[in-house]
C-alpha cells in the first residue's frame, strides 16, 4: 500500500510540475526545447568567449549553454527562467559550477542586462522583436548577442552561422554587435 500512495505522489508531482510548466508557456508562447550538445559545441566552435566574461542566457532551459561555456571557456554566467520545471533542472544541473554560474527563477525583461559580455538566446519568434528592444536600450557597447533559430527583427546581424539541426538540415545562429 505504502508502494502505491510514493507511485501517486510522484505521479502528482509530475503533474503540478507540467501544469506549471504549461501556465509559462501561456504567458511567454515560448515552449521550453533543449539544444543538443553537438549544436552547442558548434556554435561554441564558432564564437569565441572570453575567460571571466560573464554571459547571460535569457531563457535558460536546463542551463546547458551556460554549464558548456563555462566548461569550455571558463565565462561566468546568469541564466533566466520562467519554466518551473526547466528552471529546477538547471538548478540541478549547475549546482557543481554554483562559483560561477546562478539561475534565476525571473522574468529576464524585467532584469538588469548591462553586465553582460555576451547575451544567449534561444525563443520564440513571437518574442525576439521585444527581446530586440530590450537589448537596444540596457547593453553596454561591445556586449555580443547570439541568437539560436531565430533572428532579431528590424536589426542586422553581424554575422550568421549554419549549424546542424539534424542529419538532413542546417540552422542559423544570428550574432549581433549592439552600438
Amino acid at each position: 500500500m505504502f508502494f502505491l500512495y510514493c507511485i501517486l505522489l510522484v505521479t502528482l508531482i509530475f503533474l503540478v510540475l507540467l501544469v506549471i510548466s504549461n501556465i509559462a508557456f501561456l504567458r511567454t508562447k515560448v515552449p521550453f526545447i533543449s539544444l543538443s550538445y553537438k549544436r552547442i559545441n558548434e556554435i561554441f566552435d564558432a564564437v569565441k568567449l572570453e575567460k571571466g566574461k560573464l554571459l547571460y542566457d535569457l531563457g535558460c532551459g536546463d542551463g546547458r549553454i551556460l554549464i558548456r561555456a563555462h566548461q569550455r571557456y571558463g565565462v561566468r554566467g546568469i541564466g533566466y527562467e520562467i519554466n518551473f520545471w526547466a528552471y529546477l533542472r538547471a538548478k540541478i544541473k549547475t549546482y557543481k559550477y554554483r562559483d560561477y554560474i546562478q539561475i534565476y527563477y525571473k522574468n529576464f525583461f524585467k532584469e538588469d542586462l548591462t553586465k553582460a559580455d555576451y547575451i544567449f538566446t534561444y525563443l520564440m519568434p513571437a518574442v525576439m522583436e521585444l527581446v530586440g528592444h530590450k537589448l537596444k536600450k540596457g547593453l553596454k557597447p561591445s556586449a555580443l548577442v547570439i541568437c539560436c533559430a531565430f533572428h532579431i527583427p528590424n536589426m542586422k546581424p553581424s554575422q550568421v552561422l549554419k549549424t546542424s539541426l539534424n542529419k538532413k538540415q542546417k540552422g542559423s545562429v544570428y550574432m549581433y554587435n549592439l552600438p
